[in-house]
């Protein structure tokens, strides 16, 4: 079965902060392929939700649901984004909570 996704106003905070950053620390190119590398992750979770483990988030903020996190890193041996996200059987919706550099620390710490 597919998926639909639904983008959280938290998720959608992040994507706008991070398209800023490449705007003043780097390219329009950069942010372009940024975005697409963004987009192809949340195409795969869309294929297979279930796929992908268990955010750390998963215990401590969000007791009404699982957290799942899927990694995707646009660049080598560079630090990647986590996108956390929860499964809504109900209506085959992925709601996409909130996506996060992997050097910032978990959500409620």
């Amino acid at each position: 079965m597919r998926f639909r996704y639904a983008l959280d106003e938290d998720a959608l905070v992040s994507v706008r902060e991070q398209l800023i950053w490449f705007e003043k620390n780097s390219s329009e190119e950069i942010a372009d392929f940024w975005v697409k590398s963004l987009e192809t992750c949340i195409d795969e979770i869309n294929a297979h939700p279930e796929r992908n483990g268990f955010a750390p988030e998963n215990w401590k903020r969000f007791a009404d649901g699982e957290v799942r996190q899927k990694r995707f890193r646009p660049w080598k041996g560079k630090p990647g984004w986590r996108v956390l996200y929860m499964i809504e059987e109900i209506g085959a919706v992925v709601k996409i909570l909130q996506i996060r550099n992997e050097r910032q620390p978990w959500l409620g710490e």
